[in-house]
């Protein structure tokens, strides 16, 4: 589920391209899991500049790229099994079975 609160107005990502994002993840309680703001302590493996649908990220947060157009930011809500599933991400203090909310912008 996603909610867009800017629609962007430039290129959509394809499968493969690299995209520079700026994101913000959340457990359900609204507590901040990570972000790439260099002032907070990186926990997820994800960088400001990933390549998309090639395995980097959840499949929840690829597939919500890939219909974002540059510019645009959208508050994402993903369901577990599309996020870290029955396992979780202990170290970032996400639950098995947990979704997770992402603030997301697709810079480039």
């Amino acid at each position: 589920r996603y909610k867009d609160t800017t629609v962007g107005t430039g290129e959509i990502p394809l499968k493969g391209h690299k995209v520079r994002i700026a994101y913000t993840i959340h457990t359900p309680n609204g507590s901040i899991i990570d972000s790439e703001d260099p002032s907070m302590k990186k926990i997820l493996p994800w960088k400001r500049t990933v390549a998309i649908a090639v395995g980097k990220l959840c499949p929840g947060l690829d597939s919500a790229i890939q219909t974002m157009r540059e510019g645009g930011e959208r508050r994402i809500v993903i369901r577990p099994e599309n996020a870290f599933g029955e396992k979780g991400y202990p170290k970032a203090g996400i639950k098995g079975n947990e979704s997770i909310a992402v603030d997301l912008k697709l810079l480039k």
